[in-house]
Parts: structure tokens; C-alpha cells; sequence
């Protein structure tokens, strides 16, 4: 039993590997990171060559990490404290 399990985990890090060095990744990434500085999703879209708006935003915009959410959560507070909305 242990050999199998270390079988598949040997088989899963293989299959990794190769995966993240397609270049098709740095697409993802690219998408993601454009996104990340704030920019138009429609100019996103456009940039991407995406007719559908929702393959932009959901096959290829990631949330990487706590970070970005947090920033948007922030940038909506403040937003908040500017107009008196709290």
C-alpha cells in the first residue's frame, strides 16, 4: 500500500512539472497579473483575444494569493470613508 501512494505522488509531481513549463501558463499569468493592477476587463478581454468576457475572467483571471483580495477590500473602505457611506 505505501509503495502505491508513493507511486501516485511521484506520478502527480512528474505530471507537474512538465505542466508548468508549457508556455500556456504565462498566459494565465500574464491575465491575472494585468488584472491585478487594476485594468479594464473589457480591455482584458480585448487584449487576451477573448470574445466571451467570462473566458477572461474565469478560466484564465486567477486570485494568486490573500493579498489582492485584501486590497480590494481595503480600496472598498476607503471608498466607503470618503463618501461618508460608514
Amino acid at each position: 500500500m505505501e509503495w502505491s501512494g508513493t507511486f501516485r505522488q511521484e506520478k502527480r509531481i512528474i505530471f507537474f512539472v512538465p505542466y508548468l513549463t508549457r508556455p500556456h501558463v504565462l498566459r494565465h499569468t500574464g491575465c491575472t497579473r494585468m488584472a491585478e493592477t487594476g485594468m479594464d476587463p473589457k480591455v482584458l478581454q480585448y487584449l487576451m483575444g477573448h470574445n466571451d468576457i467570462t473566458v477572461t475572467m474565469g478560466v484564465y483571471n486567477h486570485i494568486s494569493d490573500r493579498r489582492r483580495i485584501e486590497q480590494e477590500i481595503n480600496r472598498l473602505d476607503q471608498y466607503a470613508v470618503n463618501e461618508n457611506l460608514w
